[in-house]
């Protein structure tokens, strides 16, 4: 799905909304704003679900600031990697489809901490779905739904006891 126009088209912007789901900045969970070209449209950048990314105004503007430049990762999971006028380097993943499980959980989980630990400088936006499923997994509740959320539809607290919790890999 693409355009040739600039600006994102209803069903594109859906679409990145409904797979970022917050700002996809990796330290911001701030709601979508805005639906931006991740390479920028006057730079030559489609305007695609791939090269679209969801963000808060304030990161939006940041992102427009000199010295910060943005770059999408190929791979299965929209991924963009941010970079700093510091040098710095930040990478966000879009969390998993709605309705697409993790095949591994725990393996991903620790993927994932191994990643931001293995590369200093570099953040990875935290999944904390899958470390509370991957958890689920481990007490034997994994058939128990949604226990993070309640029946109102707002956040509930999962009590796991100490000795199930999962512990970063050293």
């Amino acid at each position: 799905m693409d355009s040739k126009a600039r600006k994102f088209p209803d069903g594109i912007r859906r679409m990145v909304m409904a797979r970022d789901a917050v700002c996809a900045s990796p330290w911001c969970d701030a709601p979508i704003r805005h639906i931006d070209h991740i390479v920028a449209w006057a730079e030559g950048g489609p305007t695609t679900l791939t090269n679209g990314q969801g963000l808060c105004e304030r990161c939006n503007q940041a992102k427009e600031a000199d010295g910060w430049t943005t770059t999408p990762i190929d791979g299965p999971r929209h991924k963009v990697k941010t970079t700093a006028p510091t040098g710095h380097t930040y990478t966000s993943t879009a969390p998993p489809l709605p309705g697409t499980p993790p095949s591994r959980p725990i393996e991903e989980a620790a993927a994932v901490r191994k990643t931001a630990a293995l590369q200093p400088g570099q953040r990875t936006a935290p999944e904390p779905l899958l470390l509370v499923e991957a958890a689920l997994r481990q007490t034997g509740a994994a058939g128990a739904g949604r226990p993070d959320i309640d029946a109102k539809g707002g956040w509930a607290v999962v009590r796991i006891p100490r000795d199930k919790l999962i512990r970063p890999a050293a």
